[in-house]
């Protein structure tokens, strides 16, 4: 109730529209917050976040970069939100590795090696450091590697560590490019101020 007098109050403002655009945005971030919870919902806030950015820069391009999780076109995810209202204006760039290390809460940074049976360590055998495998294309073909691809478990990771990491995944319907790189290091955390 709270939020819709100072969207109300805005609207009154002395201001050109787009600073009140702005301010309304911000009102709307702060109702999403107060209705968060569910995971769904926080996807399609980012959703609706990044297409209000995308709809008050009209002559522009994006690139949103987040988890795997979060970009993929499947599920309720923020990139099936966006695929459903961007249609072929998106595309989804994801990523994948065979060894190393990642940040994430919880994790002491050890190796995480992608072990037979997963699609990292089928791509790991083809010897190259890194690469871009276009899934858009093998998708659009029907090529017949698609069923192959994705019937292996596939690596997901994000912002919290878990135990088993690789699951099954249709990663030729999340993505459009994957791009493999053999090794992976942690960030370094910057310490606080």
């Amino acid at each position: 109730v709270e939020l819709e007098k100072i969207k109300n109050q805005i609207k009154e403002l002395d201001l050109e529209q787009q600073e009140k655009n702005w301010l309304l945005q911000n009102v709307t971030i702060l109702n999403q917050f107060l209705g968060q919870g569910v995971y769904s919902w926080r996807e399609r806030c980012m959703a609706d976040n990044v297409l209000w950015i995308n709809r008050a820069n009209p002559d522009s391009r994006m690139i949103v970069w987040a988890h795997n999780s979060h970009i993929k076109m499947s599920g309720e995810s923020m990139g099936r939100y966006l695929k459903d209202s961007l249609g072929d204006d998106y595309t989804t760039v994801g990523f994948a590795f065979y060894d190393g290390s990642y940040t994430a809460v919880g994790l002491n940074n050890k190796d995480h090696k992608a072990y037979p049976g997963t699609l990292e360590y089928l791509l790991e055998q083809l010897n190259q450091y890194a690469f871009i495998l276009d899934l858009k294309k093998i998708r659009l073909e029907n090529d017949p590697i698609m069923d192959w691809i994705d019937n292996v478990d596939f690596r997901q990771v994000g912002a919290s560590r878990r135990d088993y990491e690789f699951k099954p995944t249709k990663v030729t319907e999340d993505f459009d490019y994957l791009v493999f790189i053999r090794y992976s290091s942690s960030s370094r955390l910057l310490s606080p101020i």
